[in-house]
This record gives C-alpha cells, sequence and structure tokens, in this order.
C-alpha cells in the first residue's frame, strides 16, 4: 500500500481504537504513535544506502513481519510516552497507546497483504511472500473513503470513533467488492486459456491504477509462452482517444472491454527460430532468477536478447509490468554466468548502467 494511504489510514485508526467518541486527552499522542507505526515499516527504502541488491531482497520484508510488529507497535508507543513526558510534561502510559497502535500496524498490513506487491510476512524465517493482487498500490476508492471520513468526523467531533469505524467498515466492504472484481477478472483469463486448450497454464490477475475495474491479465504457458493484455470488466466498448486527450483518459483507453481485448504473446526463453541450444541457455538462466532472492521483482520476466558486459554472456529479460512505465529500466534485468565458477550474478539496469543484485540469502 502506498505510504499516503497508510498515513490517512493511520489517522482514522486513531480514531477508530479510541474508548469513546469524544472527551480524549491522548488524542495528540494516538495520532503520533499511529502515524509512526503505519509508516514506520516503510523506512526499508534506507537500504538503498547499501545497494539495489540489498532493497529488493528485504523490501516488503522485514520491516513488515509479523514476528517485528509487535515490537514496532511497542517501540512507538514507548516513544510517544517519553515524547509526552519530556516535551509536554505529561504522563501518559505506553500501555494506553499499545493496543491502538498495534491495531493500526494490523490495518495497514491487511491492506498491504492485498495488494499486488504484498508482504513477506515471515521474515526471516521464511521469504515467501503474501500478495492476493486484490487492491492496486494506490487504490483511489480507499484513499476516497479514508478522506470522507476523516471530514465527516472533523464536521461531526462527537461522532468521530463511530465515524471511523463505519469509515473502516466501508473499506472492508469495498474489499469484499475488489475480491469478486479479482475473480471475474481470473475468470476472463482461465475462458480465454480454455479456449486455446492452454493446457497447466498460471493465470495472474493483477491490479491497475485509475479503477477497480482495470485488470491485467498474464497467463503462462508451461512452454514458457506468455499471453499478455488489459481489461476493463465493467466496460461494453473500447475508449476512443482523441487528439489532446490527457494522458489519465489514454491510460484509461489501453483498457478493452472483455471480447476486444488485445493479447500480445511473448517467449519467455527466447525467440521463435533461436537454436535449441540457445534456448537451454536461456530456460537455465530464467530458472536461476526465479530461484533467486530477487524473483519477486522479475516474477513476470521474458526474453529481450543476449548480451555482453564485460567478461560475461548475459541474457536480458524484461518483466512486463514495467512496460510503459516512466522508469521501465527497473524491470530489466540481466542473468550472467560466471566463467569461472559457472554460477550466475544477477544485474539490475538503473540510470543507464547495470548495477550487480549481491543475494545476502
Amino acid at each position: 500500500m502506498h505510504p499516503l494511504i497508510s498515513f490517512v489510514i493511520a489517522l482514522l485508526c486513531a480514531w477508530a481504537f479510541r474508548r469513546k467518541n469524544s472527551g480524549d486527552d491522548l488524542a495528540l499522542y494516538r495520532y503520533l504513535a499511529a502515524v509512526g507505526v503505519a509508516l514506520l515499516p516503510y523506512t526499508d527504502i534506507f537500504l538503498k544506502l547499501f545497494g539495489i541488491g540489498p532493497y529488493l531482497q528485504l523490501h516488503h520484508g522485514l520491516t513488515w513481519s509479523v514476528f517485528i510488529a509487535p515490537v514496532w507497535a511497542l517501540a512507538v508507543s514507548f516513544g510517544v510516552s517519553e515524547f509526552a513526558r519530556r516535551r509536554h510534561q505529561k504522563r501518559v502510559a505506553w500501555q494506553h497507546l499499545f493496543p491502538s497502535t498495534l491495531g493500526t500496524f494490523a490495518v495497514v498490513w491487511f491492506l498491504s497483504v492485498l495488494t499486488m506487491e504484498g508482504v513477506q510476512p515471515f521474515s526471516p524465517l521464511w521469504d515467501g511472500r503474501l500478495a492476493f493482487g486484490v487492491l492496486y498500490r494506490f487504490d483511489f476508492i480507499v484513499l476516497g473513503l479514508t478522506t470522507l471520513s476523516l471530514v465527516l468526523g472533523l464536521l461531526f467531533r462527537g461522532w468521530q470513533r463511530d465515524i471511523a469505524r463505519l469509515g473502516l467498515f466501508s473499506i472492508l466492504i469495498y474489499i469484499l467488492a475488489a475480491t469478486t472484481f479479482h475473480w471475474k477478472a481470473h475468470s476472463f483469463g482461465s475462458n480465454y486459456a480454455k479456449a486455446l486448450n492452454l493446457a497447466d497454464s498460471e493465470i495472474y490477475a493483477l491490479p491497475q491504477p485509475l479503477s477497480p475495474f482495470n485488470w491485467r491479465l498474464i497467463v503462462v504457458e508451461a512452454t514458457g509462452r506468455v499471453h499478455d493484455t488489459f481489461v476493463n470488466i465493467n466496460r461494453d466498448e473500447a475508449l476512443t482517444v482523441a487528439e489532446g486527450a490527457t494522458r489519465a483518459y489514454r491510460i484509461q483507453a489501453l483498457y478493452k472491454p472483455p471480447h476486444k481485448a488485445v493479447w500480445r504473446i511473448y517467449r519467455r526463453y527466447g525467440r521463435r527460430g533461436m537454436d535449441q541450444e540457445q534456448q537451454a541457455v536461456v530456460r537455465q538462466a530464467w530458472h536461476a532468477l526465479a530461484a533467486s532472492p530477487f524473483r519477486w521483482q522479475s516474477r513476470y520476466g521474458v526474453f529481450v536478447r543476449f548480451t555482453d558486459p564485460p567478461n560475461n554472456a548475459c541474457i536480458m529479460f524484461r518483466d512486463l509490468r514495467s512496460e510503459g512505465a516512466r522508469k521501465d529500466e527497473r524491470g530489466i534485468f540481466l542473468v550472467c554466468k560466471e566463467p569461472d565458477t559457472g554460477e550466475y550474478a544477477f544485474f539490475r539496469e538503473d540510470d543507464e548502467s547495470f548495477k550487480r543484485l549481491k543475494s545476502l540469502l
């Protein structure tokens, strides 16, 4: 989930976890504790100081672990308690802040699990990721419902707790609706695979920006062919892009009605016409990348070309999710086989130069 949405969710949780509607003398400190614990997991961005490799491996990892969550809540509650004592000479017991602080983390964590990126809930014991792909990272509906609840709470201060709880409940209802959208999009991908007799295919429905009806379908065949399309599951006719249309409208126009979906087909293990030896090299490189700690950032990668950085013959893969992005180089990965050891090294393109990704595991 985007940090901005986590921030406003934290403000709403500070109201929702009150014991009563009004007269809360800990309001300021509840705000500080809620916002602090909601934003603290995003501090993993500072891992970039140690290189792109550690960041990609641990992003949405250890700081989101359920083992660390109580520690975060306890640390923030105690820190706010000390702030109140030293700055305002006010005694605020950390025990009074801890339950609502831990509850705020739980809400933000739950919303993040529902996104396409997900989190690693049992890090560092297991680097598996929970990512249900129901919500887009910057979901406008979640942001809108939260903001509306905050505005109503400011207008009707005597009912802030109840309004906040109603706001969280409305977000839950929206999540249930978005889950049905996910099933509908996934069903469309399944029907496509069945129509083409694509046996043993893996089907992914990825939420997209601007609308909960926008979805990206990726169908991966066992042979390595990857089918990709954008659809709007609630649209009957395709949008026509006129000259001078806004960027948002152009993005919306990419998502076609299901019956007019345009499928693009890629070959994960090499282009048609490549000899079997080359395809075997590409296949081995892909499986090495898929088994690496960087598989979460490259899982929808497809073969681009062979390249030759210094001292290595390398294979370039592009994650389909990065196509058309403003910083599309973030989705380009190199897999190189070391000539001396026979082991694989991984690189990612960033600022027009390939940076080595060093494994911490």
